[in-house]
């Protein structure tokens, strides 16, 4: 028998790292409401997954649900303080709502050592 996308994809057992994963793939081929569904998963197994706040973000800010992605973000940062593509991602959803504390996310982000940060701090804050 031919395996189809969505048997090969079923999660038999509950693992964190799976069903992130899962999410974040799910956002990348725009199925927002799936990959919402694989974050509540984690959430339910432990409200305190940074991992699965910053995914929520993820999906609102795809969406363009910017106050949300903010406040997914924000959950995810008080979490983990040092989660540095989240401090990426909020700079980047602030920048888009012309909010200047953009900058600041990303030149933090940068100097918790997330790759990215640098060209986009020189390239919407100025900053080298």
């Amino acid at each position: 028998s031919r395996y189809n996308t969505r048997t090969c994809l079923k999660i038999l057992q509950y693992q964190e790292s799976l069903f992130h994963d899962r999410g974040l793939a799910l956002i990348g081929l725009k199925r927002y409401k799936e990959a919402e569904r694989m974050f509540n998963v984690i959430i339910k197994h432990d409200e305190k997954s940074a991992h699965a706040w910053f995914g929520f973000g993820s999906v609102y800010h795809a969406e363009r649900n910017y106050e949300k992605a903010l406040d997914a973000f924000d959950v995810a940062l008080s979490l983990k303080p040092d989660f540095e593509i989240a401090y990426f991602k909020r700079g980047m959803v602030k920048l888009e709502l012309n909010k200047q504390t953009g900058c600041e996310d990303l030149f933090k982000a940068h100097q918790l050592g997330f790759p990215d940060a640098m060209f986009y701090l020189k390239k919407y804050c100025n900053r080298d």
